[in-house]
């Protein structure tokens, strides 16, 4: 193993900037976006309207824009200031895969913080298949899965 894929624990990124290795997915979105109420919003409207496009049922395409929704506020509420997220959306065969990342302060939501605003948190916990976290270099990196 090379010293530069120490820094990250994931299997799908590699290198000191963090390159995605190649997946077999189809992308449905890639955004950048504010931490703004009305960024979030609109991120998340489109990432429905895409998923219905590709025929994902409606049902799974709300709940996947439900957890853009919650955890860009999950963000938006851990931020000091204005920043920037980095929302990637894959759709597989059996899951949606929604990644986020920021540049600040260390936010996992799979811990218990009296910064957070419970029902938010606890909307992403109930929605999501599964959610990892890592922080590398500065960066926030949050995987979170919804089963199809």
């Amino acid at each position: 193993m090379s010293k530069l894929q120490l820094f990250s624990r994931t299997d799908r990124l590699y290198g000191l900037l963090l390159y995605e290795k190649e997946t077999e997915s189809d992308v449905v979105m890639d955004a950048t976006v504010t931490n703004s109420a009305e960024d979030i919003s609109k991120i998340s409207a489109e990432l429905q309207k895409r998923c219905l496009d590709l025929g994902m049922n409606g049902k799974k395409a709300l709940r996947a824009a439900l957890l853009v929704e919650e955890m860009g506020i999950f963000i938006m509420n851990r931020m000091q200031k204005k920043a920037y997220m980095d929302v990637l959306l894959r759709s597989y065969e059996n899951r949606v895969e929604i990644d986020f990342r920021t540049i600040g302060g260390e936010g996992d939501p799979n811990e218990d913080d009296d910064a957070d605003i419970y029902e938010n948190v606890r909307i992403l916990r109930g929605i999501a298949s599964e959610i990892k976290y890592d922080f590398v270099m500065g960066m926030n990196c949050t995987e979170i899965f919804l089963k199809k």
